[in-house]
């Protein structure tokens, strides 16, 4: 079993915001344990009120979308007979403003070039704008 930890809360407010302030800086609390297989956790992303988890299982990658209490609501994989196109380690998540995740294909465990891809994966998320740091 892999587990996710995050020290913010997910709401419908699209600013992350500490669960209790009175919490030490540095403290980890499980959000979600990721059942193995597939298992192998590899990037996050938080959108409304989901985080968004790139699967990077070997023969078992894909996306696991999370609701705000560590529940998984659906888990987008591959196709039964092709187990490793078009997800093949996905590492990394972000998203555009038309309602899709983008993740990296990083295809560690295949090494195939031609899936070293950017997977633009409709997922109809348009629940918050971005969040942009305010970075001095």
């Amino acid at each position: 079993m892999f587990t996710i930890s995050v020290l913010a809360e997910i709401n419908s407010n699209p600013e992350p915001r500490f669960v209790d302030a009175s919490r030490a800086f540095g403290d980890v609390q499980v959000l979600a344990t990721v059942p193995s297989p597939p298992g192998f956790p590899e990037g996050i992303a938080v959108r409304g009120n989901e985080v968004y988890v790139a699967l990077a299982a070997p023969f078992g990658s894909g996306i696991s979308i999370l609701r705000h209490d560590g529940t998984e609501e659906t888990q987008l994989h591959n196709a039964a007979g092709s187990p490793i196109f078009p997800y093949d380690s996905p590492a990394n998540i972000a998203f555009n403003k038309n309602g899709a995740a983008l993740l990296s294909n990083h295809a560690f465990a295949t090494g195939i070039p031609s899936n070293f891809t950017v997977l633009d994966v409709f997922v109809d998320d348009k629940k918050s704008p971005l969040v942009k740091p305010d970075l001095p």
